[in-house]
């Protein structure tokens, strides 16, 4: 009798975790691949790229970053060169959710790069920080920066990956009138995005 109860025990325990197992939500396997093109006129680029997955109305989730806005993954770029590709996935900075975590849906994705420079401190120690930035916008949105076209997914637990990106598109930067007046950026919390990095 003992053996037969441990048997339907661990039946129950069995069954009981199963149906815990189907009733957790299934998020998307998903990853990205972002290349920068062959004929992109600029030479290895450092820095820090983002891949916004918004909702599928949103015209250019890039300008929507931040604090209030769509999920956002960050990766460190070195020296990528022209006709490379990086990709991001699981290993990602995600906010406000990890990559893994991304629910099944339909959403426009953007990527946009944000260029590095190498300064150096009063200490003499070298740091890779943002370009400069006169305009005053947050980074993402810095004139220089480069990021690719939107465009529609559809996102399922079982999509193929990675997705592909391309960064063909530069950040135009103002003229000095514009600068001069200033920039804004609206309700999206933009200016404090916490996978935008600062500097490394």
């Amino acid at each position: 009798m003992r053996g037969r109860n441990r048997i339907r025990l661990g039946m129950r325990a069995f069954l009981a975790f199963a149906a815990l197992m189907l009733a957790m939500p299934a998020f998307a396997q998903v990853s990205f691949s972002v290349t920068l093109p062959g004929d992109a006129k600029t030479g290895p680029v450092t820095g820090r790229l983002i891949v916004v997955a918004a909702s599928s109305d949103t015209a250019e989730p890039r300008l929507v970053i931040g604090m209030n806005g769509p999920p956002s993954f960050g990766v460190d770029v070195d020296a990528l060169k022209p006709g490379n590709s990086i990709s991001v996935g699981q290993e990602s900075i995600g906010y406000p959710i990890d990559l893994k975590r991304l629910p099944p849906g339909d959403y426009s994705i953007q990527a946009v790069l944000i260029r590095y420079v190498l300064a150096k401190r009063s200490d003499g120690h070298s740091i890779w920080v943002p370009a400069p930035n006169p305009e005053r916008a947050p980074a993402f949105l810095s004139g220089g920066n480069l990021y690719s076209k939107p465009i529609k997914v559809k996102v399922t637990p079982t999509s193929p990956a990675p997705i592909a990106l391309s960064l063909t598109e530069t950040i135009s930067r103002p003229n000095r009138s514009s600068i001069h007046r200033g920039s804004s950026t609206s309700g999206s919390g933009a200016r404090s995005c916490p996978i935008s990095g600062a500097s490394r």
